[in-house]
């Protein structure tokens, strides 16, 4: 009897080793699977979220972009001598909001987002942004808002979540991005960067004529200014016609005479061909340190040159340096501005006759100061999460 008790083990035993090695077989498979599908969800989470917030960047860079500029022009209405202030604020801002809503749609159509979930809830909102605090504040229809705040999310709330292989088990995914975007004018400086070079044209305009206009005038906006003579569109287009943006004169002298207004800048020892490339192309690091540097002024030795390198910025946004000539005669610099050229004509004497439109450029090669005093013309986007 023993004898047969033993045979009868060892001819089961196997059997149930053979059952555990199953039974461990399925855990190992149910919790590789399992850890896998979490790979998979969290990978899938990180992408939500980074797409989220390119396109949260991106419409929010859109929306600023569209506050600041001081020349919109209501369609249908482009003709009319002038626009009430707070009607053009109210158009920007609905402009804004429309320019951000199509980006969203082109953005959701082509799959740029998570293509096989449902659009992303967004929300868009108007407002002003205080760097110190963080704190954003939502625009009430006083005053002209200044930043763009973008949310987008997927939730389980909106009906929109993303979907998860572990759903069942840990619920819903919900993953959201928030972008705010606003305009720093706290510039002290440029600096090129490897894919832009500073948009300044190296023309000294004087500080007192352009302070007594450029800053009094354009601000005030008195309809029916005799020196609001020209309209510029977003798209560059000028027109003969008021905006309620009055221009500045200025006056070049083929001789560079103390008389004139205006100076051209020698920052390069290829005086021929360097100007028209610094204006039409802007300054890089090296060059723009000259301005640092006692600056002279150097006459328009071919005026017609000159003349078509200046109509060719018709209508384009640069950076203008403003300064003065002392009784040494060389010439100071004392700040910077940006406006638009809308004309550029020559009379009998040689002379050029300069007429700027001032506007609100952004340029990423802005250098900004903590506690430095806010430039009115030029400005930094800056993105703040």
């Amino acid at each position: 009897m023993p004898c047969a008790t033993k045979l009868l083990t060892k001819l089961t035993a196997p059997r149930r080793r053979r059952g555990v090695s199953t039974m461990l077989s399925l855990g190992v498979l149910v919790v590789t699977l399992t850890l896998g599908a979490a790979v998979l969800d969290i990978g899938r989470l990180a992408v939500a979220r980074g797409r989220l917030q390119s396109s949260a960047d991106a419409l929010a860079r859109a929306g600023a972009m569209e506050l600041q500029d001081m020349r919109v022009l209501v369609p249908g209405a482009a003709h009319e001598p002038g626009l009430d202030p707070a009607q053009i604020v109210a158009w920007q801002a609905s402009q804004a909001t429309q320019v951000m809503q199509q980006m969203l749609t082109e953005q959701t159509e082509r799959g740029a987002l998570m293509a096989e979930t449902a659009a992303p809830t967004a929300t868009t909102q108007l407002g002003t942004y205080d760097p110190q605090t963080g704190e954003f504040n939502e625009w009430k229809g006083h005053g002209a808002p200044a930043a763009v705040q973008v949310r987008l999310s997927y939730t389980a709330a909106a009906g929109n979540p993303l979907k998860l292989f572990l759903a069942p088990l840990v619920g819903q995914g919900d993953v959201e991005a928030t972008t705010t975007a606003y305009l720093a004018r706290n510039v002290v400086g440029f600096q090129a960067t490897p894919t832009a070079n500073v948009p300044l044209v190296p023309l000294l305009i004087d500080s007192d004529d352009a302070d007594r206009g450029w800053y009094a005038q354009a601000m005030t906006k008195t309809r029916g200014d005799q020196n609001d003579r020209y309209a510029v569109a977003a798209t560059g287009e000028i027109y003969g016609e008021q905006d309620d943006v009055p221009e500045l004169t200025f006056t070049i002298h083929r001789d560079a005479s103390t008389d004139a207004n205006a100076w051209l800048l020698s920052l390069g020892e290829d005086k021929e061909n360097s100007w028209r490339r610094l204006a039409t192309d802007g300054l890089r690091d090296d060059e723009l340190t000259q301005l640092a540097r006692p600056l002279r002024g150097e006459a328009a030795a071919d005026s017609r040159s000159l003349q078509e390198t200046l109509t060719a910025l018709q209508g384009v946004k640069r950076i203008w340096p403003l300064g003065k000539k002392n009784q040494s005669g060389s010439l100071e610099l004392t700040g910077f501005a940006a406006g638009q050229v809308v004309e550029c004509s020559e009379n009998e004497q040689g002379e050029l006759t300069l007429i700027i439109q001032p506007c609100l450029l952004q340029t990423e090669t802005a250098i900004l100061g903590s506690g430095a005093a806010e430039n009115p013309w030029i400005g930094k986007l800056v993105m703040a999460y």
